[in-house]
């Protein structure tokens, strides 16, 4: 690990946090120490990291905004990515945006809104970065990362920047949860269109009902449950009473059944107790698989 910061510092390949947990980097606020965090400054210098920490096989973990993270409340020993600084875009042409893999997709999908650019209007209500979008095909209100991403860029297993079209996509997947990688950025298309009033509409509607139904106020990681075919998650949660049901500092909300919240002092095993005992109940009563959407670090 001193080698890494040493070669990071020696080289202003970027900032290193000694002093940081899953806590402070996560909206559930649940998790423990982390031995080092580093910050890349570029693409570039993320890469030359990432391939000294392949060649000494150290252990590491990618992190984006943390808005879909439970993380293990024991110290992790690796090295944390945050890709925080990687956060440039630009215009391809009018329809057309690249967008690093750490630009925070609300801001952005009203930056593009705002410039007569229909289609992103449903990022602007979901949390997190554009890397962690594209990881999960992340999706709100009838639209998914793969009905405007044109392509992807990641560093592979061994550090080579590839540039892919198929990127496997389906419900809350990609094929980059399966293969070693760091999402990088992504090319998005959307639509120009002279209907402002029609995209502030839209913005201001998906606002409101995510304000309206969503616990905003709460510590969460965003819905816990994928949707099973034929019903919502939150209605099978509903039907076995755990609205509103408590475990330690975890809580499902009452205001949204498929948000599980932290209620101030929760610990991982209060949470992890909490989605064990909701995906137990619903297969033995329901006969149905709730699966969850969260990622998860033990």
């Amino acid at each position: 690990m001193k080698g890494f910061i040493n070669y990071a510092q020696t080289y202003h390949l970027g900032d290193i946090s000694l002093n940081q947990s899953f806590k402070n980097l996560t909206t559930l606020k649940i998790g423990g120490a982390i031995k080092c965090v580093f910050y890349p400054y570029t693409k570039d210098t993320l890469r030359e990291a990432y391939r000294y920490i392949i060649d000494h096989q150290l252990p590491y973990f990618v992190i984006g905004g943390g808005s879909n993270l439970l993380a293990s409340d024991e110290e992790y020993n690796g090295i944390v990515i945050s890709m925080k600084k990687i956060r440039n875009f630009h215009w391809i042409d009018e329809e057309t945006i690249y967008l690093d893999a750490g630009v925070y997709a609300s801001a952005i999908a009203r930056y593009i809104s705002s410039n007569g650019v229909e289609g992103a209007e449903f990022m602007s209500v979901i949390p997190g970065m554009i890397g962690g979008l594209i990881y999960m095909n992340a999706g709100a209100y009838h639209r998914e990362i793969k009905d405007c991403l044109i392509s992807a860029d990641y560093l592979d297993a061994n550090a080579n920047v590839v540039t892919i079209e198929d990127c496997k996509f389906s419900y809350r997947d990609s094929i980059f949860r399966h293969i070693p990688s760091i999402i990088l950025g992504g090319t998005f298309r959307f639509k120009k269109t002279n209907n402002q009033d029609e995209i502030k509409r839209k913005l201001e509607l998906y606002y409101q009902i995510k304000r309206d139904h969503q616990p905003i106020d709460k510590r969460s990681a965003g819905s816990t449950f994928h949707n099973p075919k034929d019903i919502k998650a939150w209605e099978v949660i509903d039907k076995l009473g755990f609205r509103g049901y408590q475990i330690g500092g975890a809580k499902v909300s009452e205001k949204h059944a498929n948000f599980l919240i932290n209620e101030g002092n929760a610990t991982f095993d209060d949470m992890m107790e909490l989605i064990h005992k909701i995906k137990t109940e619903a297969k033995s009563k329901l006969n149905i698989d709730l699966n969850c959407e969260w990622i998860i670090r033990k």
